[in-house]
């Protein structure tokens, strides 16, 4: 699945649940939505999707597809994440209460101006449900640690 879709079936999870916009730092969500591995807070609402990373992943964020909208942290990704939401005609944001301390989480909504809500796993129940090349993938690595085992004695 691309991208985009991962993306818009998010968008439609936070529609039923009232939520407006998902900030999200966890290592394999942003993976899950850029296909990058790196250190990162997203922002996706119904019309924009931001990266916020620091100065050391600015070369690999760069290979981004262009639906994302890439900033470069000159503060803390905390204090940036902030000062992006409160641009934002948003009224509530869904957060990961498992991934972010409560002092982020008074920055954010001292700095946004908005309702953080909890949404404790609604992307991992996207993350849940594979996809047929994550499932020949997976298949494969079976494969291949089955025969490395089988050299075990």
């Amino acid at each position: 699945m691309t991208t985009t879709a991962r993306i818009q079936k998010l968008r439609e999870a936070l529609a039923e649940c009232n939520i407006e916009g998902l900030i999200t730092s966890r290592r394999e969500n942003v993976s899950y939505f850029t296909h990058l591995s790196m250190e990162a807070i997203l922002l996706i609402t119904s019309s924009r999707c931001f990266v916020i990373t620091p100065l050391m992943y600015e070369e690999e964020a760069e290979l981004l597809d262009t639906s994302w909208e890439l900033i470069t942290a000159k503060h803390t990704l905390i204090e940036e994440a902030g000062q992006i939401m409160g641009q934002l005609p948003i009224t509530v944001w869904g957060y990961e209460p498992e991934h972010l301390s409560h002092a982020a989480w008074e920055k954010l909504q001292k700095s946004s101006n908005s309702t953080l809500k909890p949404v404790s796993a609604i992307v991992d129940s996207l993350r849940a449900r594979k996809e047929p090349q994550e499932l020949k993938l997976l298949q494969k690595a079976r494969s291949i640690s089955i025969a490395a085992l089988g050299h075990i004695e």
